[in-house]
């Protein structure tokens, strides 16, 4: 599925094409995510700044809804300084922005939507690169450095064609990659997810990956947003440490378990005052 096909659930609730909702739950752990990745390279690498770069960079930032509202009770993400600034205004970040806040480093971001990209170049400490596409731009850049974020919105139609490139440009870069899985239908779609698995194992070649996992949605969920951590080589034995294993792991754990709260019980009316142990 092309990145031109979708547009914002809130902006074009009435389109037919494609919604995505920023700040659903797959932006909460992508975002989480970078925090977390971006903040652990500068621990590791202190002095050292740490470039950024966002091939399907999105805008910098959207309107915080209800929704994400009621997603973040629980998660402890608004304490964190970084987030909570942007939530004071009103705004869910893009991870773009994120990273702008954590690092020193050069930011390239590029989107395919052009009032998008107009936005980019308004905003101070980016640089917008100039290509006909994402993928375009990341073939190109073989031996990247620092930190990328390959987060296409329908990954697994087109990872045979663009594992390869994603794959060398983790030999030189750490790679976080979003996909949106939806094997849980069976079929064709899980037997492509798992030639997908088995492709990226072989690909890394002993190098090794963290992945996170959290349901598409709490409520009837039909498919499951990842992220996969892709190390460099010249971190790779940094980040098999349990230290930022251990943080990534915690941290998606929070998220399922905020998730699960929201329809494990429900009143339906039935009291409106404290139920104990909720």
């Amino acid at each position: 599925m092309a990145d031109s096909d979708w547009t914002w659930k809130e902006r074009d609730g009435g389109s037919g094409r494609l919604l995505y909702e920023p700040g659903n739950w797959g932006d909460l752990l992508k975002n989480l995510w970078v925090f977390l990745v971006l903040q652990w390279l500068l621990e590791v690498r202190p002095g050292q700044d740490t470039s950024y770069s966002d091939p399907f960079a999105g805008a910098p930032a959207y309107p915080l809804t209800r929704n994400t509202v009621k997603r973040l009770a629980g998660t402890g993400i608004g304490k964190q300084p970084v987030f909570a600034a942007f939530f004071e205004r009103g705004l869910w970040p893009s991870a773009a922005s994120l990273a702008r806040c954590l690092t020193r480093g050069v930011c390239q971001v590029y989107d395919q939507e052009a009032g998008r990209r107009d936005e980019w170049r308004s905003q101070a400490g980016f640089s917008l690169v100039e290509v006909a596409d994402g993928w375009e731009w990341l073939a190109q850049t073989p031996t990247g450095k620092g930190f990328w974020l390959v987060d296409p919105y329908d990954f697994l139609a087109v990872w045979e064609e663009w594992l390869p490139s994603l794959l060398t440009l983790a030999k030189h870069a750490t790679v976080q990659l979003y996909v949106y899985n939806r094997s849980a239908g069976g079929g064709a779609q899980l037997a492509n997810y798992r030639r997908f698995r088995a492709a990226l194992e072989e690909g890394r070649d002993g190098l090794g990956y963290l992945r996170g996992r959290l349901a598409s949605d709490a409520f009837l969920p039909r498919a499951h947003h990842e992220v996969f951590l892709l190390p460099a080589p010249g971190v790779v034995e940094a980040a098999a440490d349990r230290v930022l294993a251990g943080r990534l792991a915690e941290a998606t754990r929070v998220l399922s378990r905020a998730q699960e709260k929201m329809y494990q019980f429900e009143t339906g009316g039935f009291t409106t005052g404290p139920v104990e142990g909720s």
